[in-house]
This record gives structure tokens, sequence and C-alpha cells, in this order.
């Protein structure tokens, strides 16, 4: 917002200096014209005058042309002779200037940029709220979210972007719901870790229980990308759970094989150590 604020002033800045230029270039010319014209009438005036002599008639035409056809000065008081204000012009440009990009960029009121404005602040208020702040405004979002999910205006980017802000505060049910409305808007364009990451959401979503949905979203993520390691260490929960500590094993170190994250890495190994210290017992 402030990118754009600047943005637009810079510009109307712009305006204002060319247009404030153009008019004193313009009364200039417009003045030269003028006297041009004025001379010539002159001209033909005394040329008129039949009782005037040949000298006279020359001297009273040089006369005249010096002092209409000599140089105008340029300063700004002859721009005020044309106009009672020249400042005028260049604001009135200057600021339809900031108005066109300001309404290019919000977008005109009938496309419904008023909407996505009230839609921005409800999301990111509820993102950078407290807990508190966030279990009163919980029942708008769900309905904003809903409306943002149904319109289907949001871009693949911005879909994915929002269902990670959410994650980031533990917040599973709004990113389960974007992140589900990115792979059914978007499935032969979105990278198959958003299966993944789906499958993940969904657990977390779900109190870490291997729920029907969970266990459907993660036989879709294994089939997408059997390698990824967020999968495999899902899989590994669910067969630890399940009481076979070998194929968990087995999965977990794939995982860790995959894995390009340390801290995801070290989380793994040690779910693997906890394998050996039960065999051990």
């Amino acid at each position: 917002m402030f990118y754009i604020v600047g943005t637009a002033f810079l510009i109307g800045v712009s305006v204002y200096i060319t247009t404030t230029f153009f008019v004193d270039k313009k009364s200039f010319y417009d003045r030269r014209l003028k006297n041009i014209e004025l001379f010539k009438e002159e001209e033909e005036n005394l040329k008129s005058i039949k009782n005037l002599s040949n000298e006279s008639l020359t001297l009273l035409i040089r006369e005249r042309e010096q002092n209409l056809l000599q140089d105008v000065p340029r300063e700004k008081e002859l721009a005020t002779s044309m106009y009672r204000n020249p400042l005028i012009l260049p604001i009135l440009l200057a600021l339809c200037s900031c108005l066109v990009i300001f309404a290019i960029y919000f977008q005109p009121i009938s496309l419904g940029s008023l909407n996505d404005l009230r839609t921005h602040d409800i999301i990111y208020g509820f993102i950078q709220g407290d807990e508190k702040e966030r279990n009163k405004k919980r029942n708008a979002l769900i309905l904003e979210l809903e409306d943002l999910v149904d319109s289907k205006i949001s871009t693949a980017s911005e879909l994915y972007y929002l269902s990670t802000k959410f994650r980031e505060i533990d917040e599973y049910l709004f990113s389960s719901l974007l992140l589900a409305e990115l792979i059914n808007a978007y499935k032969k364009e979105i990278p198959a870790y958003v299966y993944s990451e789906y499958a993940q959401t969904i657990f977390f979503k779900e109190g870490k229980i291997f729920s029907a949905a969970v266990n459907k979203a993660l036989d879709v993520a294994l089939a997408k990308s059997p390698t990824n390691s967020i999968a495999l260490t899902l899989k590994g929960i669910n067969q630890f759970e399940a009481g076979d500590l070998s194929l968990a094993k087995i999965s977990w170190e794939e995982a860790i094989k995959y894995s390009n994250n340390e801290t995801e890495k070290r989380s793994i190994q040690t779910a693997i150590d906890s394998i050996k210290s039960i065999k051990n017992q």
C-alpha cells in the first residue's frame, strides 16, 4: 500500500512539473503568434493611410516591428495574462493522475474491490491477532473463507500462501480448507508436494488421529509423490501406531533420505531411535 501511494505521488509530481513547464512554453508561443498577427494588422492599417510619405511609413512599420516582434520574456506573468491562475491546470492533472492510479490499483467498485478489501482485513486481522481475538473472529473468518473459495477468483499462489500463513499459527482447519480448494481448482497445475502438505494439515486438524479423511489424503499423497518426506513420515507414524515397528522404521529412514530439512531429519531420527529403545526393552 505504501508503495502504490509513493508511486502515485511521484507520478503526480511529474505531471505537475511537466504541465507547468508546458503552460509557460505555450503562453510564450501563443503571445508571439498574437504579436505577429497584430503587427500584420498594424502594417496594413499604416499602408492604408494615403497621406503618409514612404519614409514615414517605413519608420512607423519598423517602430511597430520593434515593439511587437521583439523577443517576449519568459516570465510567469505571461501565463498570468492568459490564465487567472496558471497552477490550476497542473494541479488538476496531477490529482487526476493519482486518482487513475488508485482506481487501477484497487479496481472499480463495481468489480468488488470493497469486498476484496474487507476480506483482506478480516483474514489478516485474524492472522495477526492473539488467541483471544482469533476466537472472537473465528466464525466470521469461516464465512469469509467459504465466500472466497466459492468466488473462484483467487489464484493458486494466493490460496497456497494463505494456507501457509494459517499453518504457521496452527490454524489447520482454515489451512486445510484452502488447500482443498487449491487441489480441487488447480489439480493439473500444482506441484505434487501440495498433496503431502494437505495430508499433514488434515492429520493435525483431526487431532493427530488417522481418520478416514487423513488416510484418504495420505494415500493420494503417496500416489502423487512416493518419495515425499512428509508423506513418508505420516506413513511411518500410521504404521507405528498400528504396531508395525519394522515398517515404520523403513518409512522413516526413507523420509530422512529424501528430506532436505535438517530439523525434520533430526525429529525423524528421534522417532527411529525410539523404536530401537522399544525393541531393546
